[in-house]
This record gives structure tokens, sequence and C-alpha cells, in this order.
């Protein structure tokens, strides 16, 4: 492929955790035996495998915030065919609250 010049050359790079069932926005339907999402650092110090496997094939929007895996962090639910809303804390709250604190 010529680059062009009258463009800047534009990469994207997503980073999505494997999920068994088309990231659909639900739960995995296997949690326990989800081992790709090990490799992602978050997904694997926060997973909690009994939580997960007991709510195994529900929809992210019928489950509360507390319920939700941390997978949806790393878009997880990409393909899902509804809107749901998560709260979250930016990581640089508590190192930058002058830039990064809440505003009303």
């Amino acid at each position: 492929m010529k680059k062009n010049p009258r463009y800047a050359l534009k990469h994207l790079s997503v980073r999505v955790p494997w999920h068994d069932n088309a990231w659909n926005g639900t739960i995995c339907t296997n949690p326990k035996d989800n081992s790709a999402c090990l490799i992602l650092k978050n997904c694997a110090l926060e997973r909690n495998d009994e939580k997960e496997q007991s709510l195994c094939g529900q929809k992210i929007k019928n489950l509360s915030q507390t319920d939700f895996p941390p997978c949806l962090r790393e878009s997880g639910a990409m393909m899902a065919d509804f809107d749901f809303n998560k709260s979250v804390n930016h990581p640089y709250v508590t190192k930058s609250p002058e830039t990064h604190r809440l505003t009303n």
C-alpha cells in the first residue's frame, strides 16, 4: 500500500479479553474455563471465578455494578446489542486530584 502524503499515518490498536459468547454483553457461559482473560493484568487480579460462575450467561444490563466482571473495563461487552452504564474512578484521581477529580 502506498502512503498518501495528504493523510497522516494512523494506527488503531484494541485490547479485548476473550469472551466465550461473542462479547454479547453477558457474563461468559463458563467463566472458570476462560483462562485467556488472565493475560490481562486487571482481569487476572480482580477476577472472581465463583461469583462469575454463579452469574454465567446473564446479561450485564440486568446486573448491579457490584456484579460486573472486570473484563468490562477492557471492552468485554463490545458487541452487546444494548446500552448499560458503569461508573468508574479514574486511576489518577488519588495521584492528581487537581486535574482528575470529579466536578459538578
